[in-house]
């Protein structure tokens, strides 16, 4: 997951709150206090309420890496626990942090999201709006929505964005020249790094996600 910060909890942003001591002190009521923060646009309030209830979720719980990064089996197992509370406010705090421009950040919460709860649509979605931000390519943005589809119940909403980025894929233009490199061709140096993004179970998958995101940006940006 994105953000661990516990240890922070008396570091508010600037929100009006003096102490501790006014917060929540159940996840859930922290999740609704980080919805209202996101209706009142304070993004950073937002994150923080939801990190304070993830913690308290996942308490305990080990973890895999120096990253702080939970397993994929235990991130189900305390979704199941707290009967779906932690998938969805994970997928609120990547929201959170989709509308503050980091969108690695937004990512790597909608992937824990999907991982806790396989067939939340909505975290499948949030993986795919930071993926566009991310300025991943189209096929790798219709690739999510379709593991998405095959994981949820209806996948509606998911439909209707694969068709929109289905539109987008045919109005692109095949490169005419016979000298560039095709995206995910052998010889793509991105291929391994998205290989290993996209496998749940590597635990390098977000050291790979942070390679490619900034790959992405800098040739969406450019460079001077």
């Amino acid at each position: 997951m994105a953000e661990t910060s516990s240890e922070n909890a008396k570091s508010l942003p600037s929100t009006g709150i003096e102490s501790t001591e006014s917060l929540p002190t159940t996840p859930n009521g922290l999740r609704e206090a980080g919805n209202v923060a996101v209706k009142e646009k304070k993004f950073r309030l937002a994150a923080h309420m939801y990190t304070l209830a993830i913690d308290m979720l996942t308490q305990g719980l080990p973890r895999s890496n120096d990253a702080g990064m939970i397993e994929p089996k235990l991130l189900f197992q305390c979704n199941t626990e707290s009967e779906g509370s932690l998938a969805k406010i994970l997928s609120n705090r990547s929201l959170a942090h989709l509308k503050l421009s980091d969108h690695q950040a937004a990512l790597e919460d909608a992937l824990s999201c999907i991982q806790a709860e396989p067939s939340f649509e909505k975290g499948h979605l949030r993986v795919v709006f930071a993926l566009d931000k991310l300025n991943a390519p189209l096929p790798m943005q219709l690739e999510a929505i379709e593991r998405g589809i095959a994981a949820c119940v209806t996948g509606d909403l998911l439909k209707m964005q694969q068709q929109k980025l289905r539109a987008q894929v045919d109005s692109v233009a095949t490169p005419s020249s016979a000298n560039t490199k095709r995206e995910g061709s052998a010889d793509d140096p991105l291929l391994k790094t998205r290989e290993v993004a996209q496998d749940v179970s590597d635990p390098r998958r977000f050291i790979a996600l942070a390679d490619l995101g900034a790959a992405y940006a800098v040739g969406a940006h450019g460079v001077t």
